[in-house]
């Protein structure tokens, strides 16, 4: 159709509807729109990678159904920086909040475990004393001067034990506050939270907070422009907390108006300082405390030592509200990132308590001082007895040399502790890989061997068994005890680990693009994670997307105006998705995100309304067309007419097609026996169900011959497998005449069935308007369609219902079930064509029917070798397995005549076929 040139009202449409949606990035629903559209682009942007360093430590729900209700004494998670410390971890951050102070707690570490021990151990001592005092006295060892002496020291004893067990009984109570401060000091690399407030907060401890406001903001800072102060004062932790950590950050995130967390400020300002987020306040820590360039629009540190000697200035994107766009991973939260249950750290620190009791139980048993007959097994049993006390000792030693580091919070002290525990740890795997309980064994068979009194025997079996069951309780809680220590070391060391609470019964959920809550400690592990990757994301300002908008819908019109329907509807759907998978594109490299919901639904809007006015206006000028030749011509042939009017001249291409004729048998019969309007409706019934299958297999109808039909595959629209599709649609035709006979006897619409023969051949072909310029149709010619029509009237002499040419054959595939009869000359065809019949698809075939036609075409080789006894005998066979097949009965008729009256001299198996 001829393109009008480009006006002035063609190019105000574009232009105002890319305004529209211009303005509407004014509007909070937009917006929200766009942030959906933005989500989408996430998640079809390659996951970004988890840092290694970073660990969640989770109080989640098995810490909270094993240790009990948030929120915890304080001293647990006190206990909890020890191992941490312990481990090696590099990093605590605390996404928890210290405002008050709490109660004072009990140290039910050492008041389940270690004064018990103590009590146990000085009670052990006295009684030791006594029973000495006694046996001495008894055996006239004492005199009773020298035991009053004795009994003089032992009661010293009794006061200093009792004095001792006193003090540690009252240092149970602890300032749990005071405890978790000395451990965040003691650890060194603590942090915890600030809380920005917008008005001057009157509830800070004055000290705590003159402390926090100094010590927490970060001193190499550079601002770049006038930036504005964000915080007008915080929430602080209480003065031990300020006094222990290392520094702290706040913990505030902006919610976008869908109410999913995308971004959040790294720094705010506060007066003349700047105060990091949480999770920003260790990370710069980590990378060397780099000087911080902070500008409007981004974030420059410079020279930062990344993890592996990599010294590199990093720029962080901000966006248009000085916000970082948080590179979120796509999975759940207890997929992300390394997550440990804060209850391990408690249960660890729990079995380390309850291991020097077991030593001391150890010790104490009756069995290392009943002696040996044997002096090996005697020697043996006092190195384990001194092995064992010396365990006990240094148990003691252990418990002490914890509680010093509970009450002093000294780095001494802990480093005493630490070396300590792993002595001990080694010495208690020493013991227990030697010989002590087997020892203890022996001297008990010894004793067992030499007394005959019955209630010393049992009293040592019974002490026996105790003694075996404490072996086995110290060797499967030491071996836990290993195995937990290694798996945490591993887990733990060298980490950043971020504590908070993520159980269930929790409120600190948020939304992000991926997840519809999502515990608000990751944030602060995404943040991290966003940071030492360097995987920056950033959001282009709007007014990028508004002006692309402009550009693009009027660029479009003026492309489009030029180009056919077919290409303006392609060059307006690759517009649109070429601008989406653009954007895409840029993200996935870049990091960039260009908002296309304004830029996108411009283009689309602009180029449906140019479009509908183009098609408003072509429609007039085709319906003079479609009015003008649908009568006569089919809806294919007039829409490319209506595509290319140049198609309406005379003549036509040469094609290669494949053409199919159909006819059906006795029909002349039938009609006589109906009358007209019977007749009419049977007829319509038959082309009906025939010109379905036909078409369904995007066959074209060329015309009607009364009960005949001549259709042809491969025009007007180009069909590659033109011969599978005939062939297809001949046996579906055959199928969808079984179904119809049985309708026409139920219905009795007909005095017999309807019983069609096919012909099909393949080859080059003229298609194409044919007639007057007053009258055509679109048709075939040709001698291929002259010889497919042959082959239908073929069908008559050898009893087939569809015969196809070699040349369908050859091009149609292996799919079909065939026989192959005669080489043929057809009537006013001299080449000699090779005959199919096409009797099912192969997949649907019944087997006995293959297993038939390949005796048929056994018999067939047999006839075609001139033996004709052994062809009529063969066929015979086939003709009493099949009495009703065609192409059997008639080759036994041929080989009958042949045995009378043989083909002549020099005969090449090609029939000549006189008959139409």
């Amino acid at each position: 159709m001829k393109k009008k040139p480009a006006n002035a009202r063609t190019l105000l449409i574009p232009l105002g509807i890319s305004f529209l949606f211009s303005a509407l990035y004014l509007l909070p629903f937009f917006i929200r729109m766009e942030g959906g559209l933005y989500d989408i682009y996430l998640g079809l942007k390659p996951a970004v990678k988890e840092n290694s360093s970073i660990t969640l430590l989770d109080v989640d729900d098995e810490a909270i159904d094993k240790v009990g209700s948030w929120p915890w004494p304080r001293g647990l998670l006190a206990d909890g920086l020890l191992l941490l410390k312990d481990f090696g971890a590099a990093y605590a951050v605390f996404d928890i909040e210290y405002l008050n102070r709490s109660p004072p707690g009990i140290d039910t570490w050492y008041l389940e475990k270690g004064l018990v021990n103590d009590f146990e151990a000085g009670f052990s001592e006295i009684s030791s004393g006594f029973m000495q005092l006694v046996d001495s006295m008894a055996a006239g060892r004492l005199k009773a001067r020298e035991a009053l002496g004795y009994a003089k020291q032992i009661n010293e004893y009794i006061l200093e034990t009792k004095n001792g067990l006193l003090k540690r009984a009252k240092s149970v109570a602890v300032d749990n506050d005071s405890y978790l401060g000395r451990a965040m000091k003691l650890y060194g690399s603590t942090f915890t939270t600030l809380n920005i407030q917008e008005v001057e907060i009157t509830t800070n401890d004055p000290e705590a907070r003159a402390l926090a406001l100094s010590g927490y903001a970060y001193p190499k800072m550079v601002e770049r422009g006038h930036l504005p102060n964000e915080a007008k004062d915080f929430l602080v932790p209480i003065r031990p907390v300020v006094s222990g950590s290392k520094g702290a950050g706040f913990t505030n995130i902006h919610i976008d108006p869908d109410g999913k967390r995308r971004r959040l400020k790294l720094f705010v300002k506060s007066g003349d300082k700047w105060y990091p987020q949480l999770v920003m306040a260790p990370v710069l820590d980590r990378l060397g405390s780099p000087e911080v360039e902070i500008s409007r629009k981004r974030i420059v540190l410079k020279n930062a030592d990344f993890p592996g000697g990599i010294r590199k200035t990093v720029t962080i994107p901000l966006d248009e509200t000085g916000n970082m766009i948080l590179n979120w991973p796509k999975k759940t939260f207890e997929e992300s990132y390394s997550h440990v249950s804060f209850y391990k750290l408690i249960d660890l620190a729990r079995l380390e308590a309850e291991l020097p009791v077991l030593v001391g139980d150890l010790a104490r048993s009756q069995i290392w001082g009943i002696g040996a007959a044997d002096p090996a097994i005697a020697e043996r049993l006092g190195m384990a007895s001194f092995m064992c006390a010396a365990l006990s000792g240094q148990a003691t030693d252990l418990v002490n040399a914890r509680r010093a580091v509970v009450e002093t919070g000294s780095e001494d002290a802990f480093r005493s502790y630490a070396e300590g525990k792993r002595d001990f740890l080694d010495k208690v795997s020493a013991f227990l890989e030697g010989d002590a309980q087997t020892t203890a064994a022996a001297a008990v068979g010894l004793l067992n061997a030499s007394n005959t009194d019955v209630e010393v025997l049992a009293s040592t079996r019974q002490e026996m068994d105790s003694l075996n069951a404490l072996f086995q309780q110290l060797r499967d809680k030491f071996a836990f005890i290993r195995e937990y220590r290694q798996r945490l070391s591993d887990m733990l060391g060298g980490k950043i680990c971020i504590i908070g609470w993520t159980a269930t019964s929790t409120t600190d959920f948020g939304v992000n693009p991926f997840q519809g809550k999502y515990p608000n400690v990751g944030t602060h592990a995404t943040v991290a994670n966003t940071i030492l990757n360097r995987a920056f994301l950033d959001i282009a300002p709007r007014w990028i997307s508004v002006l692309m908008a402009i550009v693009l819908s009027v660029g479009l019109v003026l492309v489009a105006r030029g180009l056919p329907p077919l290409w303006q509807t392609v060059v307006g759907a690759g517009a649109v998705f070429g601008l989406l998978g653009g954007i895409l594109a840029l993200f996935i490299a870049t990091g960039i995100f260009v908002g296309p919901l304004g830029p996108g639904l411009s283009l689309s809007v602009s180029f449906v309304a140019y479009s509908l006015g183009e098609f408003f206006t072509n429609e007039r000028e085709k319906n003079f067309l479609r009015k003008a030749f649908s009568t006569y011509l089919s809806g294919e042939v007039i829409e490319e007419i209506l595509e290319d009017p140049g198609k309406l001249a005379l003549g036509g291409d040469r094609r290669e097609l494949t053409a199919m004729f159909t006819d059906v048998r006795g029909f002349s019969t039938i009609s006589e026996q109906l009358d007209p309007e019977s007749l009419v409706r049977l007829l319509n019934l038959y082309l009906s169900a025939m010109s379905d299958t036909i078409l369904n297999e995007r066959g074209t109808i060329d015309k009607y011959e009364g009960d005949a039909i001549i259709s042809f595959f491969g025009a007007p629209v180009a069909l590659p497998a033109h011969a599978n599709a005939a062939c297809r649609s001949a046996i579906l035709m055959k199928r969808a005449e079984t179904e119809l006979n049985r309708r026409l006897a139920l219905e009795q619409l007909s005095p017999g069935p309807l019983l069609t023969r096919i012909g099909i051949n393949s080859g080059d072909m003229v298609v194409g308007n044919m007639g007057t310029e007053r009258k055509m149709d679109y048709t075939i010619m040709g001698n291929a369609v002259n010889l497919a029509a042959r082959l239908e009237g073929v069908n008559k002499r050898y009893g087939s219902w569809i015969l196809a040419s070699g040349e369908t054959i050859a091009a149609a595939g292996d799919e079909f079930l065939l026989r192959r009869m005669d080489r043929v000359r057809v009537v006013g065809i001299n080449q000699p064509v090779q005959l199919y019949e096409l009797i099912d698809f192969k997949l649907e075939a019944d087997p006995r029917q293959g297993d038939f036609l390949a005796g048929f075409q056994a018999a067939l080789d047999i006839f075609l070798l001139k033996d004709w006894p052994r062809a009529k005998a063969a066929f015979e066979n086939l003709a009493r397995l099949d009495s009703n097949d065609g192409p059997t009965q008639y080759y036994v008729q041929r080989s009958k005549e042949f045995l009378k009256n043989p083909p002549l001299e020099g005969w090449d198996g090609v029939f000549n076929l006189t008959e139409k």
